[in-house]
């Protein structure tokens, strides 16, 4: 009956003899795989985390951009009211960047798009890190920056409609954003 217990002993079971638990290899092998899970959950968050970051830079410059266009369109509202005589002397290309009727726009020297006040001098940047800022008229096929034309000219183009196309070069951006304005005919 001994020989019979000691003949299952061997075949189903453990020996009596043998400690149970884990060892230290074991125990080290599971340290190792939790410690690499571990990391590899870390590096998913920091991406997760860093790519939001980009997501609400990207979503606060769109923004500032959507203010940017509403304000130089009105702007160029002002400047639609002049006659022809007064638009000559409303759209021209100053120091300080482009004017727009009472209004300037241009990059300060800090890299943002300002627009500045030319009755009281008051200034607001609207747009960060801009590299430059081109205001250019479109007549008909012709595009050539405001400050290129003389003010007979501009006088003469207000008796038509014609388009004020803004081009920003944003730092890091390989192509200017750039929008198109009409600016309707003054008699």
């Amino acid at each position: 009956m001994i020989n019979r217990l000691r003949c299952i002993s061997r075949e189903g079971s453990l020996p009596d003899d043998r400690p149970s638990g884990l060892t230290l290899i074991e125990m080290l092998v599971t340290l190792l795989i939790t410690a690499i899970l571990a990391v590899m959950g870390f590096r998913v968050i920091e991406r997760f985390t860093v790519s939001q970051e980009g997501l609400l830079y990207q979503a606060s410059t769109q923004r500032s951009l959507a203010m940017t266009w509403a304000q130089i369109e009105q702007d160029l509202m002002t400047v639609s009211f002049f006659s022809p005589r007064q638009r000559s002397v409303q759209l021209a290309q100053i120091p300080q960047g482009y004017r727009l009727g009472p209004v300037a726009w241009g990059s300060d020297k800090d890299g943002a798009l300002s627009r500045t006040s030319l009755l009281d001098s008051n200034s607001m940047a609207f747009l960060g890190q801009v590299v430059s800022v081109r205001f250019t008229l479109i007549n008909g096929n012709e595009e050539r920056e405001i400050g290129a034309y003389s003010a007979s000219e501009i006088e003469r183009l207000s008796r038509q409609a014609l388009g004020i196309a803004v081009a920003i070069q944003m730092q890091g951006d390989p192509l200017p954003l750039r929008k198109i304005f009409p600016l309707v005919a003054s008699e």
